[in-house]
């Protein structure tokens, strides 16, 4: 960074005493005072074009009582430059406009799945250490992280390969193969003994009837791979069977874990009941 002309470092000194007169200039500034100052002022401007001291001077004279220490007036520097505030910066990386290297330093030290699902809170704390770091790389290469800015506004978005055109061969291949597959998974279907199916009339297997019960625990008894060999209705009905089974023992299970009551438990008394104690729970 440019370090700022001993000059104009000079002229603000001046500058401070006209403005906050007995606030700023006191009977310390002595020659070494002054020397000093002068010589930490112009290393902590370093960077900062004329023409934003002269900003910041403006922003001084209209809205400070007091003179700013050198980090402040720096502040005041780099905004009239155009470097966001935190809370702009925040703002701005929300919405994705990343109109300064600072956004989108921190934006991307930050991370894309917490700036959108932190809580507002937590998501302030994370991007204002982000700034801070961003800001100190902004001061050291300003025109580099511009340039990195520019470039990755450049970079066209990458699209997916489109999909490959099969060739004709390809495509005949591939049907040969689903040809070949589809014979053998009928072939393996139809080797799957099930062995001889009872004979039910449809009225007495429907629920209620005298063989329901019967052909309910034979297709349970089924096998899961000698089920593919029954009839489709039977594999419909074996299904519906085993989920019955399945929520029974879900339901019961529920009820053990959920359910406290017991035989031995005193029931509530009524409003205008007499007082029943209670069985302790735990004791027998």
């Amino acid at each position: 960074m440019t370090i700022l002309d001993e000059k104009l470092v000079r002229l603000l000194y001046v500058r401070f005493c006209t403005l906050f007169g007995g606030k700023f200039a006191t009977a310390s500034h002595t020659e070494d005072f002054q020397k000093m100052w002068y010589e930490d002022w112009q290393i902590g401007l370093a960077g900062i074009e004329t023409i934003h001291i002269k900003a910041a001077i403006d922003h001084c004279r209209i809205n400070l009582t007091w003179p700013p220490c050198l980090a402040e007036f720096r502040q005041l520097c780099e905004a009239a430059s155009g470097i966001p505030s935190i809370d702009h910066a925040l703002a701005s990386a929300i919405r994705g406009v990343f109109d300064h290297p600072i956004i989108k330093l921190a934006y991307d030290e930050v991370g894309s799945w917490a700036m959108k699902n932190c809580k507002a809170d937590i998501l302030h704390n994370k991007f204002s250490d982000a700034y801070k770091v961003a800001l100190s790389q902004y001061r050291l290469n300003p025109e580099v992280l511009w340039a990195q800015l520019e470039n990755s506004k450049a970079v066209p978005l990458e699209l997916p390969e489109p999909p490959k055109k099969l060739s004709a061969s390809e495509v005949m291949d591939f049907r040969e193969r689903m040809a070949q597959w589809t014979a053998r998974a009928a072939e393996e279907k139809a080797s799957i003994k099930v062995g001889e199916q009872p004979k039910w009339d449809a009225v007495d297997i429907r629920r209620g009837g005298k063989d329901y019960e019967a052909r309910r625990k034979y297709l349970i008894g089924v096998s899961e791979v000698s089920s593919s060999g029954l009839p489709l209705a039977d594999q419909y009905d074996r299904i519906r069977f085993l989920r019955e089974i399945l929520g029974a023992e879900q339901a019961d299970k529920f009820k053990r874990l959920h359910c406290h009551t017991s035989k031995d438990e005193t029931p509530p008394r009524a409003s205008n009941g007499s007082r029943r104690p209670y069985k302790e729970w735990g004791h027998d």
